[in-house]
C-alpha cells in the first residue's frame, strides 16, 4: 500500500507581481450582486502563478478591513509617486471569482522592482 502525503503551506500556489500600478478601483463589497465588487488593482508587470480563477489580471482587496485599507494606502502612494510594488496573493479568488485576492503588497521589493 503506498500512502501519498501532501503537505500545504501558505500562500504556495499564490500569484505574485511586481510593477507600477497602472490602475486603482475603490468598491464595496455588497454593490453589483451576485458577484460582488471588491477594490481592485491592475499592476503592470509579469503576474506570476496565478490561479486558474484570475482570469482579468486585478487583484481584489477587502478595503472594510484595516489590512485592506492598508494596501490600498500603499497602492495609492506608489502610484502617485511613480513607484513600482509587489503583490502577493492569497491563491484564491474568494472577494471575486476572477480576481486572486491580495495577501501583501510590499513597495521597493521583489525580484523585478525598479526605480
Amino acid at each position: 500500500m503506498r500512502l501519498l502525503v501532501i503537505a500545504a503551506c501558505g500562500n504556495v500556489m499564490a500569484g505574485e507581481q511586481t510593477g507600477r500600478v497602472t490602475s486603482v478601483v475603490v468598491s464595496g463589497l455588497d454593490y453589483a450582486p451576485p458577484f460582488r465588487n471588491p477594490s481592485h488593482v491592475l499592476i503592470k508587470g509579469d503576474y506570476r502563478k496565478p490561479p486558474a480563477c484570475a482570469t482579468t489580471g486585478y487583484w481584489a482587496l477587502n478595503t472594510a478591513t484595516d489590512q485592506g485599507k492598508a494596501m490600498l494606502s500603499l497602492l495609492l502612494a506608489a502610484y502617485g509617486a511613480g513607484k513600482p510594488v509587489t503583490i502577493t496573493g492569497t491563491g484564491q479568488c474568494s472577494l471575486r471569482p476572477d480576481m486572486e485576492t491580495a495577501f501583501q503588497v510590499g513597495l521597493g521589493i521583489g525580484s523585478g522592482a525598479q526605480d
